[in-house]
């Protein structure tokens, strides 16, 4: 057969991939004609792919360094997607996290200074939580309090007079709780006596006449 008949032949007998009406070089060349399935989605068709299987095969390029190449990433330019794990729950995914186990690294900030970071604060507002550490029992957590170990302070509120604040007082109401002494024994307590020297005072009762 004639090298035009040939030709001729060729042309009758394939299907026209380019939708031209005639059979091109670039047809009879072209690798992935005239089946072009490409199973990975990788943009490279089987017919030439190393790996028609592996979408990241034969380029695996990785642009934002998240373990995930470019032809299946969603976002190539963020490097905590898709693969945005969080080992320390700060926010920060690992791929980007100067230390991945830290939840206070990268952002150590402390907003209310009780020192927990912000990030595992649960109320990153209330400088006694969660860190309530409160020395002198005296309500106001050792963060705040201006003298963690005077229970006094800054509190010394004295209801009943008695010269011992309301936080350690056993009976803030009660001016001879806890301090009952009677220096005269006239039966009324030295801190309410108006001289407790004086077994007459405040009562000078004369029942003998």
């Amino acid at each position: 057969m004639s090298v035009l008949a040939h030709q001729h032949l060729k042309t009758i007998t394939t299907t026209d991939l380019q939708g031209e009406g005639t059979i091109t070089d670039n047809d009879v060349n072209d690798p992935c004609l005239p089946d072009a399935t490409d199973s990975d989605g990788d943009g490279v068709c089987d017919a030439i792919d190393p790996d028609p299987s592996d979408p990241c095969n034969p380029d695996n390029t990785d642009a934002d360094g998240d373990g995930v190449c470019d032809t299946i990433d969603p976002d190539p330019a963020d490097p905590c997607n898709p693969n945005n794990v969080d080992s320390d729950n700060d926010g920060v995914c690992d791929t980007v996290d100067p230390d991945p186990t830290d939840p206070c690294s990268p952002d150590n900030t402390d907003a209310d200074g009780d020192g927990v970071c912000d990030t595992v604060d649960p109320d990153p507002a209330d400088p006694c939580n969660p860190n309530s550490v409160d020395s002198d029992n005296d309500g106001v957590c050792d963060t705040v309090d201006p003298d963690p170990t005077d229970p006094c302070v800054p509190d010394n509120t004295d209801a009943d007079g008695d010269g011992v604040c309301d936080t350690v007082d056993p009976n803030p109401t009660d001016p001879c709780i806890p301090d009952n002494t009677d220096a005269d024994g006239d039966g009324v307590c030295d801190t309410i006596d108006p001289d407790p020297t004086d077994p007459c005072s405040p009562d000078n009762t004369d029942v003998d006449g």
